[in-house]
């Protein structure tokens, strides 16, 4: 199954070029594995309602606490949340990185945006 991102990190990032000019901090026209982990990561801060460090069932949708959940507690915390965004930034190039370059460019950026998950 392709790596995909929550619904509603997904709608905020729907088209490829705002996806691309959001995650590409550097502007090199790249989304390295370091910024991928980085846009995974920000799901957290924009699901934490209450800004206690931690999300909830109650705050998040079920698709990110599936994946980001790691100990099935109902519950992610930041140090869960790091794992999960290293993990599915490394799903994302794994998926994705068709030429090898430990970074997603043109092509491979909607290789990650064109997820059929949320059907």
């Amino acid at each position: 199954m392709r790596t995909v991102l929550s619904a509603v990190a997904f709608a905020l990032l729907a088209s490829v070029p705002a996806f691309a000019a959001g995650a590409d901090r550097d502007q090199d026209g790249k989304i390295s594995r370091e910024e991928l982990t980085a846009m995974h990561a920000s799901l957290f801060e924009q699901f934490d309602a209450n800004n206690d460090g931690v999300v909830t069932v109650a705050e998040a949708d079920p698709h990110f606490m599936d994946l980001a959940d790691q100990n099935r507690d109902g519950k992610v915390t930041k140090e869960e949340n790091e794992g999960y965004a290293s993990e599915a930034a490394a799903r994302d190039l794994a998926q994705c990185d068709t030429n090898g370059d430990d970074a997603l460019s043109g092509d491979e950026v909607s290789c990650i945006t064109a997820s059929d998950s949320f059907q």
